[in-house]
């Protein structure tokens, strides 16, 4: 009498036809199968028996699929990755950008040293807006070349004791300075007058500057030194620029500098330099002894007192002191 409706999830002539994906079974029409209250999550069409297409899922289709590293494996009813993520993606539906600081399939690589982290790409590392200070290239994990230091290592490190100590990030040279240098950066030559590892020595007798590296004077030394740093005082006998200059004969030692008889005169001779005879009457050192009775006083010996060409009368002896 065909007064019977077709079970649930069958339709059609003699009920030989089953129903689609319906979101509700009960409603799916027992005569021509149409899901009456739409299709279940990831099926469209009147009898909801059509896939989602590819990259898409859900009710009616209308999600879009995530960053799955295959988008035909995007399962079309929950959107869940079946194979993975896409790099730079994770979560099941790969709708999730990597940690910051991380990036790559699997978000299991690490940001290099970028400017700003937030700025590291999360699908290949590169680090968009440009290394932090000290690193170099895409991924801003390589150090600068020895020498070099700051953002793009764009910076020359100073005179460093040692070039490999330069620190990569700041130009700090770990080690100390090379000789004749200071500060941090052993970029400031020493203070005029001063030379050598960490500026430590004094430049000496130099007529003018010495150099900040050996201590050298460059433009000579001072009157009564010698040597590249003249450190060395003339040898006795010399003063003067050059060590140049001899001293008098009468001088028992005369000063470096400018040849004044600073350590002594022989007998006989007075004055600065050691160059005038002792008055007439008198004799020896410093002149302080008095001439005897000389026959001539303008012949007695400004040495040692002799009278040269005899005593006077009732007088005898070489100094003519002794009556005879």
């Amino acid at each position: 009498m065909c007064k019977t409706r077709c079970d649930k999830g069958s339709y059609g002539l003699e009920c030989k036809e089953t129903c689609g994906h319906c979101r509700d079974i009960n409603q799916c029409s027992n005569v021509n199968g149409s899901c009456l209250t739409g299709c279940d999550a990831g099926f469209n069409g009147e009898l909801c028996e059509t896939r989602c297409d590819n990259g898409s899922y859900g009710f009616d289709c209308k999600e879009k699929c995530g960053n799955c590293r295959e988008i035909d494996q995007c399962f079309h009813t929950n959107g869940t990755c079946l194979t993975g993520c896409d790099g730079g993606y994770q979560g099941d539906l790969c709708k999730t950008q990597c940690d910051r600081g991380s990036y790559g399939t699997g978000c299991n690589k690490l940001c290099g040293y970028c400017r700003d982290v937030n700025q590291c790409s999360n699908i290949d590392g590169t680090c968009i807006g440009g290394c932090a200070a000290g690193f170099e290239g895409d991924l801003c994990t390589t150090q600068c070349d020895k020498g070099l230091y700051g953002i793009g290592c764009s910076e020359t490190c100073g005179h460093c004791r040692d070039v490999n100590q330069c620190f990569h990030i700041n130009g700090t040279c770990l080690t100390g300075c090379d000789a004749g240098y200071k500060g941090e950066l052993c970029k400031t030559e020493c203070n005029s007058g001063f030379y050598g590892v960490s500026c430590n020595e004094t430049c000496e007798n130099c007529r003018d500057i010495c150099d900040h590296v050996n201590g050298t004077c460059l433009t000579g030394c001072l009157a009564g030194y010698i040597g590249n740093r003249c450190q060395t005082r003339c040898q006795p006998g010399f003063f003067g620029q050059d060590c140049s200059k001899k001293c008098v004969d009468t001088c028992s030692g005369c000063n470096n500098v400018n040849g004044l008889c600073d350590f002594g005169r022989t007998p006989g001779w007075i004055g600065y330099f050691c160059n005038k005879e002792c008055d007439k009457g008198s004799y020896g050192i410093e002149c302080n002894e008095t001439c005897g009775h000389c026959r001539d006083v303008k012949h007695c010996s400004n040495v040692n007192g002799s009278c040269l060409t005899g005593c006077d009368a009732g007088y005898e002896g070489d100094l003519c002191k002794s009556r005879e």
